[in-house]
């Protein structure tokens, strides 16, 4: 359902926003950490944000 609406912000907003407010700030936390998988443990990556946070960046752009 989501993939099908993903440009419509209201899906988000009366569907997903529920578990979203809890899981999206945790994201933001761990934005600039990866996991080092050699010494098992995690790496702080200053300046750059992990690549996987950055694969939805366009689902909701501003209205111009």
């Amino acid at each position: 359902m989501w993939r099908a609406r993903r440009r419509d912000s209201r899906v988000f907003l009366n569907n997903c926003v529920g578990c979203h407010s809890g899981m999206d700030p945790m994201a933001q936390a761990f934005a600039h950490v990866r996991l080092d998988a050699t010494a098992g443990q995690l790496a702080y990556t200053a300046n750059q944000v992990q690549p996987k946070y950055l694969i939805n960046a366009t689902n909701f752009p501003f209205a111009s």
